[in-house]
């Protein structure tokens, strides 16, 4: 299951509204969240998720739950970002 793009899937957010203690369910959106293909740079790519789950942390139209998962999301991907650019910059992106 994804958790979604700009908006958050129905799914996604019927899961996170009404499980949003359910480790399981977490960590199966965190995972399909952070994983997937894409082209350019990595740093570009979580660029985009931070800003995306900015920004449905903040939504005061999402499920609380939604939110919730969005701001621990958001815990973990600055360092990421920091990382990629780090790599990016050594390779000579």
């Amino acid at each position: 299951t994804t958790a979604g793009g700009e908006d958050p899937t129905e799914l996604a957010s019927m899961l996170l509204d009404r499980f949003a203690d359910d480790e399981q369910i977490r960590s199966s959106l965190a995972a399909g969240f952070l994983s997937g293909t894409w082209m350019g740079p990595y740093s570009a790519r979580v660029a985009g998720q931070l800003a995306q789950m900015t920004a449905w942390r903040t939504r005061a139209d999402l499920p609380l739950g939604v939110r919730r998962w969005a701001g621990e999301m958001v815990e973990g991907l600055p360092a990421d970002l920091a990382r990629a650019r780090e790599r990016e910059a050594e390779r000579g992106y």
